[in-house]
């Protein structure tokens, strides 16, 4: 393999061939966009965690394809659902508690 073709190889991005990638990103978007309707009181505690998980799903797929083999792909795919997973729960949280309504939380249910 020529000096070219490696560099080609490392340039490619493994990660935005996959439907998960994508809709992690979409999902990731959509809260950033959104994370300003969030109470004051809450930008700093609960919304700052969950930008972390919801940062943490599409950043843990795309590391998990740049690897070379199908077992560390899937340890890291066991991350980025755990870290949506903490998502989900904490949305779920914010629903129970009253701070966000039904029709907030309607488009993460997916």
């Amino acid at each position: 393999m020529s000096s070219e073709e490696q560099g080609a190889e490392l340039n490619q991005k493994p990660h935005r061939k996959l439907k998960v990638w994508q809709a992690s990103i979409a999902l990731w978007s959509r809260f950033y966009r959104e994370i300003q309707h969030f109470p004051a009181h809450e930008r700093f505690g609960i919304a700052a965690q969950l930008q972390r998980a919801a940062v943490s799903i599409p950043s843990n797929i795309a590391e998990g394809a740049a690897r070379r083999n199908t077992r560390e792909l899937l340890q890291f795919l066991y991350i980025a659902r755990g870290s949506l997973s903490e998502f989900r729960y904490s949305m779920g949280n914010l629903f129970s508690s009253g701070i966000l309504g039904k029709d907030y939380l309607r488009p993460y249910r997916a």
